[in-house]
């Protein structure tokens, strides 16, 4: 590393190209940009950095454009929507230079960097608008060999701790003399992450299986809003699934459509009163008899239904609306959920997983309608994107519980596309019984592009933290089927109208993986061991480590 200091590492050029490099490489890193290994270059480069004097404001700007071309999955709905995450985010790269100033006073270089940046990143994931794990440092490792193994173990968060402590490895590689012994931190973190995937292998799925047709249709977002769109989605759906019952002369089990896919209100048998609906052009005075709404729910569900077979399941995507007397309304119509709803084949509505992990800004806004102006701020994204972020959270662990045929019970565990990103949600679902996992998504408002691969991704995470295999149904792409393992069994091409015959494997209610049993608390262990040596570091007296 020293080599580079005469023209890389003084002045103006240590404030900008190496921040710019760091950018670029921790973009580079994410799934669609570039591939994964990328991220081992970054703890290196931001050490360089630091080292050689590197300021707050050239941490600023790495921050800014890391984050903004980050954010550039979101430019497909408005070229500037990138600015958001820039400005929100881009902080945390100052936050990681303050915290690695503090912890160089009794850290090395190659465990204060890792330390540091592992801090802003649980911080960011957990405490953010209630978490913002999405775009991990580890995200791109889901695709390389090694990654959901060891995903299997400490899961998302703990491999992003093992990458960054590989950046300090090969910092101390390159040069860095001081305490060598340092060299077997690495390698030992991974030798105690990599032995429970070695010595005891992924689970294997029962005998027992789940006959499942998904639908991707292939909507963009204008087709939603347009005067004809409930009804021309539904006919689509519908003779899609026709399609491909009739191509495969069986009828399967359980018809899945993707997020928000059923353009119609939904609310329970025992609902009462009119529901408010929020529409462009007339949000306050729209409202519809809650009776009608039955009906209708009840006469669509019964036409999708009709394709299952016996004993079979139609779960989809929908907005419900609980309707129960004495509830606060909502900033612009009546309080609803974004849901996974399963009806049977008569059109019942018999139960509901609701989203409990809702997307700033678009599905809720920070602190509710506490948020100074939150009325003003709600009716601009409304009258803007059409989305008014006043949706109500559901249970984490909530999972559904479906009778089949058979006599048994289901037991599916679901989740609605952000959910996609947290792994408390499928960890909780899971602990609870769930035996494999659907995630219902919408991916419309982000075009074909990176984000696709960056929540396949997470999906095989999610499936290696659980040891479930999980069917990912999406409106656009990309539909997958991916095993316990966190391999890619069947897909849909993106941006493409076709539909997913697949069998969903199933395993026993009370599996555990080294994850869901111990792995997932090494996040907050370590978090809390950098914390630590950051709170010593803030009393006066310390001691320098000499460099």
């Amino acid at each position: 590393m020293s080599s580079l200091s005469p023209w890389l590492t003084r002045g103006w050029a240590a404030n900008l190209i190496l921040p710019t490099l760091a950018a670029l490489v921790r973009v580079g890193a994410l799934p669609g940009f570039g591939p994964g290994w990328l991220i081992l270059l970054y703890i290196p480069l931001r050490l360089l950095y630091w080292e050689h004097g590197g300021r707050r404001w050239g941490d600023a700007w790495g921050g800014f454009l890391a984050c903004g071309l980050a954010g550039t999955v979101l430019s497909f709905t408005s070229p500037w929507l990138p600015l958001g995450p820039a400005i929100l985010l881009g902080p945390f790269w100052i936050l990681e230079g303050m915290a690695y100033r503090r912890l160089r006073h009794f850290l090395s270089p190659a465990l204060a960097g890792p330390g540091a940046v592992f801090l802003s990143e649980w911080c960011r994931a957990h405490w953010l608008f209630g978490g913002l794990p999405w775009q991990s440092p580890a995200l791109g490792w889901a695709a390389l060999p090694g990654g959901p193994e060891l995903a299997f173990s400490v899961g998302e968060m703990g491999l992003t701790a093992l990458v960054l402590l590989a950046g300090g490895w090969l910092w101390k590689l390159g040069g860095d003399r001081q305490r060598r012994w340092e060299l077997v931190v690495f390698p030992l973190a991974l030798l105690l992450a990599g032995l429970p995937a070695l010595l005891r292998p992924a689970p294997r799925p029962n005998s027992d299986s789940l006959d499942c047709l998904a639908i991707q249709p292939n909507i963009e977002v204008g087709e939603k809003t347009s005067a004809s769109g409930p009804n021309h989605i539904l006919n689509r759906h519908l003779s899609l699934a026709e399609g491909a019952v009739a191509e495969s002369q069986t009828r399967p089990e359980m018809l899945l459509w993707a997020e928000t896919m059923f353009l119609f209100p939904v609310c329970a048998t025992d609902a009462r009163g009119e529901l408010q609906l929020a529409l462009r052009g007339n949000p306050e005075n729209q409202a519809w008899p809650v009776a009608d709404v039955l009906q209708l729910q009840r006469a669509i569900g019964q036409s999708a239904a009709a394709v299952v077979r016996e004993g079979g399941w139609f779960v989809t995507g929908a907005h419900f609306y609980p309707m129960k007397e004495g509830q606060a309304s909502g900033l612009l119509g009546s309080p609803r959920h974004s849901s996974v709803l399963a009806m049977d084949p008569g059109g019942n509505l018999r139960t509901r997983r609701d989203k409990s992990r809702l997307v700033p800004f678009g599905e809720h806004l920070p602190f509710g309608p506490r948020l100074p102006g939150a009325a003003k701020i709600a009716r601009w994204i409304f009258d803007n994107f059409g989305l008014i972020p006043d949706f109500q959270p559901g249970a984490t662990s909530s999972i559904l519980v479906l009778p089949r045929a058979d006599g048994s019970n289901l037991r599916l565990g679901a989740a609605v596309c952000w959910e996609n990103t947290f792994p408390e949600v499928f960890r909780e679902q899971a602990l609870a019984g769930a035996q494999a996992f659907v995630v219902l998504s919408n991916e419309a408002w982000y075009g074909l592009g990176p984000e696709m691969d960056q929540m396949l991704a997470a999906t095989r995470f999610r499936a290696a933290e659980t040891g479930r295999a999980i069917l990912r149904v999406t409106n656009t792409g990309l539909t997958v089927l991916v095993n316990s393992r966190g391999r890619v069994l069947a897909d849909l091409p993106r941006g493409t109208e076709a539909h997913l015959r697949s069998s969903l494997p199933l395993v026993e209610e009370g599996l555990q993986t080294p994850y869901l049993g111990w792995g997932w608390r090494i996040s907050g262990i370590l978090a809390s061991s950098w914390g630590f040596v950051l709170l010593l570091a803030l009393f006066p007296r310390r001691r320098k480590l000499s460099t």
